[in-house]
């Protein structure tokens, strides 16, 4: 499941550095929804955390505050420099005091996504880390009660997690049709699109998606003949959405429209096959791993490339950026979110165990 990051951070990285979208040909729908990644990896997160976490807070031995530690350990070392960073080069190119100085606030406390205008600055991106902040926040609190009783129960919890999810795309296709239909530049979405697809309570249903699929996982083995019919299904499926996304509503897809077809293709990669063997190979897993510094950089980095070096953000100009950014992200991963994570950590266990003689 770790490697399976790194191809949804490549398709994010795709959409966005290879503009428009008809430079892909034919292929030019698939390519352009990209941004689906991103409630891939909502789902995922919640799927991961109960894998990892929920047992011991069903059974009252999870520490709340230990687990949100290593939530930021995980998290922030390299959110911080990256923002940093983010802030130095918009400053250098663009920059209103008026609003940019909250902004900037707002992101390096991870709020951003929380206002309307204070989420498309420095690097936009990290919207869906501020997501994820208040999902880590909810987990300790949600994820025991979202515990299903059987698996029927369970099917019925999923499916009302995903139609929560899907809501609020709904009602932004009603008061905002056009805009909710077609994905295109920022600046031209309504604010009713805007927050459906940005304000964190909003998204949070995705999460609980994989919260409650992670539940299911636990409570009901999972066959090999069955991993392998779900994994074939929800391919298909979600290849065949993807190749024809630009008939679909924009925002539905932005909002977990293919949740399903993440529940069977992880269920699928859950046991031993063709396709899990080959992720379980340790390169794979190890760009999986940073998968999240390239997820960062990409954006930033493509602005600048751009900016200063006028690369074109064509198909042959990914070559150029990829061989940047993959040994940047890995290096990053290496040698500040690794020992980023250990520090915070090691500081965190030793405070602990000073209070604790005390």
């Amino acid at each position: 499941m770790t490697s399976i990051r790194a191809l949804a951070a490549l398709y994010v990285g795709f959409f966005h550095m290879v503009r428009p979208f008809e430079l892909w040909g034919r292929f030019a729908g698939f390519w352009g929804a990209g941004y689906t990644a991103v409630s891939f990896f909502f789902f995922l997160s919640g799927f991961i955390l109960v894998y990892t976490h929920g047992v011991e807070f069903v059974s009252g031995k999870g520490d709340v505050k230990r687990f949100l530690v290593a939530r930021f350990a995980r998290v922030y070392p390299l959110y911080l420099l990256v923002t940093i960073i983010a802030g130095f080069l918009s400053y250098k190119v663009i920059f209103h005091p008026k609003y940019h100085v909250i902004a900037y606030i707002a992101q390096v406390f991870m709020l951003q996504s929380w206002h309307i205008r204070l989420t498309p600055f420095f690097n936009i991106v990290a919207w869906s880390l501020s997501e994820e902040a208040f999902f880590y926040f909810c987990f300790p609190f949600i994820a025991p009660r979202l515990r299903p009783n059987s698996l029927r129960h369970g099917i019925l919890l999923l499916a009302g997690c995903w139609v929560l999810a899907l809501i609020p795309g709904m009602i932004a296709m009603h008061l905002d049709p056009a805009r909710a239909w077609s994905e295109v530049a920022l600046s031209n979405h309504g604010p009713v699109v805007y927050v459906v697809r940005r304000f964190p309570p909003l998204m949070l249903p995705q999460f609980l998606c994989g919260i409650v699929a992670g539940w299911i996982y636990l409570q009901r083995p999972i066959s090999d003949g069955f991993a392998k019919v779900a994994l074939a299904v929800g391919s298909v499926v979600m290849v065949t959405a993807l190749l024809f996304a630009d008939h679909l509503p924009f925002v539905l897809l932005h909002n977990g429209l293919l949740i399903p077809c993440y529940v069977l293709i992880l269920y699928g990669l859950a046991r031993p096959n063709i396709v899990s063997n080959v992720l379980s190979w340790s390169p794979f897993v190890l760009a999986g791993e940073a998968s999240y510094a390239f997820y960062l950089t990409h954006f930033m980095f493509n602005d600048w490339a751009w900016w200063v070096f006028h690369w074109p953000m064509t198909i042959a100009g990914l070559v150029p950026r990829l061989l940047v950014l993959l040994p940047l992200s890995l290096l990053l991963h290496l040698y500040v979110e690794r020992p980023g994570r250990r520090w915070v950590m090691k500081w965190w266990d030793a405070r602990a165990a000073r209070l604790q003689a005390a």
